[in-house]
């Protein structure tokens, strides 16, 4: 199978190549990219039939890559390091994943699945996972958010969170009514997951509910009482953008 990879970071796509070299010989990689806009313009001329695909990419995340195509006749397996709701459309809708570092037996048997559905399914049929795809993550958006920790697996409500603070490689997560959670996730992926959910990023450390602020003060350079009682700071240039985000959050 003529096989694309299309991934932000280099290390993983040869990481990716190394193992399709000497583990999948039935592959053939036409090509890779590290920028999802060139990749839209790319596809077309390579005529891939597999595409191994990441999902949190600067530009264009996967979804959107995909729905930019106006032809999307190839097999898609997702690659990605985010363990999180995501994953439960990927596999409601027959498509593949795989989660990084890369299981080798793992990938494998995604090529394997791949390479049969390629002999039995029709290009009809793959448009049509696809848009039950992009209907199943919609939907999940509006839903519960999947975070894993070393305990195990929460599914979140997001209007049950008050805000979100970075804390090193961790966020901290201050909920309503429940002890705090710290995952091991970035407040940049938390700020793509619910941008949609009435959040704002105040601070570089710091992620906002706007439906849990209280009240905005001048003290110290400028702070935002949350429902809570909690002083979270605003960074002076987002100080216009979050009157801005407070207007259209009240109008609605």
């Amino acid at each position: 199978m003529r096989t694309l990879i299309i991934d932000d970071e280099p290390d993983a796509v040869n990481a990716l190549k190394i193992i399709i070299e000497e583990f999948l010989p039935e592959l053939t990689i036409v090509g890779s990219f590290s920028d999802p806009i060139k990749a839209i313009e790319g596809i077309p001329k390579l005529n891939p039939e597999l595409v191994f695909l990441d999902i949190n990419m600067p530009g264009l995340n996967g979804f959107e890559l995909l729905e930019s195509l106006p032809h999307r006749d190839f097999k898609t397996i997702f690659v990605t390091a985010y363990d999180e709701y995501a994953l439960k459309a990927f596999k409601y809708s027959a498509i593949d994943y795989i989660l990084k570092p890369i299981d080798i037996d793992e990938l494998i048997s995604a090529v394997q699945r791949a390479i049969s559905s390629n002999n039995t399914v029709t290009n009809k049929s793959d448009e049509t996972k696809y848009e039950k795809l992009f209907q199943t993550v919609n939907k999940k958006q509006s839903e519960k958010l999947v975070v894993s920790t070393y305990e195990g697996i929460y599914y979140i409500n997001p209007l049950n969170i008050i805000y979100i603070q970075a804390d090193s490689s961790y966020s901290k997560i201050i909920f309503k009514n429940d002890e705090p959670l710290f995952v091991a996730k970035s407040l940049k992926e938390f700020e793509e997951l619910l941008q949609a959910n009435n959040f704002f990023r105040n601070h570089h450390s710091y992620l906002i509910n706007l439906n849990f602020v209280r009240k905005y003060t001048r003290v110290d350079g400028g702070n935002i009482e949350m429902s809570n009682g909690d002083q979270i700071p605003l960074a002076r240039r987002k100080k216009n953008e979050f009157y801005e985000f407070m207007k259209n959050a009240i109008a609605k």
